[in-house]
Order: structure tokens, then C-alpha cells, then sequence
């Protein structure tokens, strides 16, 4: 888990020193932000564990 700025996030993307990615999808709108993979080199990513979560969150 990181807690920081988008940059740093970026950063450890780049030095190749993130391990796992684990990622939620959820309907909530909030306009425009920064992705974490925009402008990077192509990430060989493989699905491992996928799971859909139940709807009491």
C-alpha cells in the first residue's frame, strides 16, 4: 500500500519495486483524474486472484 502523491506511485512503477497490484472498480463519479499508467512503458500484468466483492460495502 502507498500513501503519497500520484508521482510517487509513479515512481515506484518505474523502478519496477511494486510486487502486486490489487484494484477495485467502483460506481462512484468524480470527474477527471491521473492515471497511474499513463505515459509509462507497457507493465506485463497477469490476472492471479480475481474476485467479485459483495455489494454490502
Amino acid at each position: 500500500m502507498v500513501w503519497g502523491s500520484i508521482s510517487l506511485a509513479r515512481a515506484l512503477v518505474a523502478a519496477n519495486l511494486v510486487h502486486e497490484y490489487q484494484t477495485r472498480v467502483l460506481p462512484v463519479i468524480l470527474g477527471e483524474g491521473e492515471s497511474l499508467f499513463n505515459n509509462s512503458d507497457p507493465i506485463d500484468l497477469e490476472l492471479s486472484r480475481p474476485r467479485a466483492m459483495s455489494r454490502d460495502w
